[in-house]
This record gives structure tokens, C-alpha cells and sequence, in this order.
């Protein structure tokens, strides 16, 4: 079996990490593009790149800007989980209200 890390060559992303037997990794081989493997290491997509054929961290920057911050919503925005029971309940109690 081959651990290998998937990356682009150009960006230094890495574009997915397994484990597959040599004739399986033989038979696919890598999709077209500028993807290299790099054998038996895994890098972490999320917190790592490929620079010179090396697993690097990326900086905290580089972090942010792949995977920026959602904007915290506030409460009044947020959506809600309620039970079809619940629900059923308060168009009741609506219907109650307007007569």
C-alpha cells in the first residue's frame, strides 16, 4: 500500500491524501493538470502546503484567506429548529388570536 498526498504542483495546494496498493495507484494514475504525489507523507489540506516537493504549515494569513471567518449572525437572524408539533402549536394558538 502507498500513502501519498495529492497536490498542484503551481499552488502547492493539497488536493486530497490516501492510501491505495501500487496497481490501483498504477491503473488510475493522476487526473490531468499540474498534480503531483508526493509518497508516503500526509499533509493536512487545511493547515498545510507543498513547497518544493516538502509538507510546510501555512502561515496564519494563508489559513484566513483559504478558509476566512464566517461573520457571526446575531440571534435575532438565526435560523431555527422547531418539531412539527410545535409548529402545528402556533398556527393553533395564531388562529386562536384572530378570532
Amino acid at each position: 500500500m502507498i500513502t501519498y498526498t495529492m497536490y498542484d504542483d503551481l499552488t502547492g495546494k493539497i488536493i486530497g491524501v490516501g492510501i491505495r496498493s501500487e496497481t490501483t495507484f498504477a491503473k488510475i494514475g493522476l487526473p490531468k493538470g499540474n498534480f503531483k504525489v508526493l509518497p508516503g507523507k500526509v499533509g493536512d489540506a487545511l493547515t498545510q502546503k507543498i513547497v518544493d516537493g516538502q509538507i510546510v504549515d501555512k502561515t496564519l494569513e494563508e489559513i484566513e484567506a483559504d478558509n476566512p471567518t464566517e461573520p457571526e449572525i446575531p440571534f435575532e437572524k438565526r435560523q431555527a429548529s422547531i418539531t412539527n408539533e410545535q409548529w402545528v402549536d402556533i398556527i393553533d394558538r395564531l388562529k386562536t388570536l384572530e378570532r
